[in-house]
This record gives structure tokens, sequence and C-alpha cells, in this order.
């Protein structure tokens, strides 16, 4: 079985290391960490060269590549220090085509395939980690759906980002789940949070009875299917 990379994946790793290197160097990382931790530039770049299309299907105006292809851009956005939310929405992006409902694709990923639409994802919280077990901010059942109350941390480039994925315990049994939220949501209160990396700014958000739909769970209203979302 051959594991390497194939020409195509060099290809286009060199071709975003080439536009990366004319435009995100050591000199340009230190002015995002002395500004707002966001290049309109860059991100235009990045949307020119495609690389938002990446993990977007055909279907909603993207390349349709794999997990695989997205690591290696991934990779590179490493090696150049490139801020958030990019890489932050290249996953969210995998998520959706993955795990969204035909409606959520339509809504979401030609937006992000063509850089318009930049997402963010709400994993950790003040209380605990990145782990599972951690999560504690809940969803409960109100007519129409559900509301979110409770607290997320280190929220990449919230200031920046036009959706939130939110990870959440849905209901009395408390099964995993991810909610799309738009940023400017009511109910949603964006503080920015000191971090180590300084060169992307992150945000506490705290959620107070935030209303949504079981339109905004991704893959749908949740069931006990969507408890290994993550």
């Amino acid at each position: 079985m051959d594991f390497e990379f194939s020409q195509d994946q060099r290809l286009m790793q060199d071709s975003l290391r080439g536009v990366l290197a004319a435009r995100q160097d050591m000199a340009a990382a230190r002015r995002l960490a002395d500004g707002a931790g966001f290049d309109p530039a860059l991100w235009a770049a990045l949307a020119e060269a495609g690389v938002f299309a990446v993990p977007v299907p055909e279907a909603q105006g993207g390349l349709g590549l794999g997990p695989v292809d997205t690591v290696l851009l991934l990779e590179e956005f490493g090696r150049a220090l490139v801020p958030a939310p990019a890489a932050e929405t290249l996953l969210a992006a995998g998520l959706l085509a993955r795990c969204g409902t035909p409606a959520q694709q339509a809504r979401f990923l030609p937006g992000i395939a063509a850089g318009t639409l930049r997402a963010t994802l709400a994993l950790a919280e003040p209380a605990g980690g990145f782990g599972v077990a951690e999560v504690t901010l809940a969803a409960r059942p109100r007519p129409g759906g559900w509301a979110l109350s409770g607290r997320k941390a280190l929220v990449p480039q919230a200031a920046e980002a036009q959706l939130i994925l939110l990870v959440a315990r849905f209901g009395e049994a408390g099964q995993l789940g991810v909610a799309l939220c738009p940023a400017a949501a009511p109910g949603l209160v964006r503080r920015e949070h000191a971090g180590l990396d300084l060169s992307s700014r992150h945000h506490l958000r705290d959620l107070a009875e935030g209303a949504f739909g079981g339109e905004d769970v991704v893959g749908g209203a949740p069931d006990p299917a969507h408890a290994a979302l993550l």
C-alpha cells in the first residue's frame, strides 16, 4: 500500500507555501500579535488561492478533497503562523461536509468555499480543558428548539468569525452535539481573553438562554446517533 502523498497534493501544498511566503513572514506575524490578530488581505489571498474550498463538496462550490488534503494545508498554516480563524474555518467546513444536513451544507458551505464566511470552534470551557468529559454547556429543550446556557473559553478569533460551532450537551441525557450559532446571535456576549498565542485573539463567550432551532444542530435535531459527533 502506498502512503506517499500524491503529486497533486504536493503541488497544492507547495502552492500554498508560495502564497504564504509572499505575505506571512515573521514581521507580519509580529504585526498581527501587536494588532488585532487578523489580516483581511491575507484572508483574501487564501480565499483567492482556493484554500477554503478544499474540504467543501463540489456540489457546494468546493473542490471536494479529503481530510489528508486539509491536513497538508494546516501544516503550512503552522509553518507560517497563519492566524485564526483560518484553520478553524477549514475544520468547520469538514465537519459540515461530513455531518451536516443538505440544508446546512447549502446554507454555509458555499460561503466558506468562497472565503466570505469565517467560522470558529467553541470547544474549551473555563473550568476544564478540551476533553469530552469537560463539556458542560447545556442545551435545554424549549418550544420550537433549544436554549443554550453556559460559557466557552479560548474561542479563536471570535471577533472576526461570523459563525461559531458550539459543542454542548443536549437534554437530560447530556448527549453531545454541535450547535451552529451566528456570532451576532442574541444571548451571546463576547469578551477578549488573554492567551499565550499572541498571533490570534481568543475570547470568552457567555450564553444566557441563547435560542436556536433543531435545524441549527449539526446533522439535525439531536438523537442517540449524534452522540459520536466528536
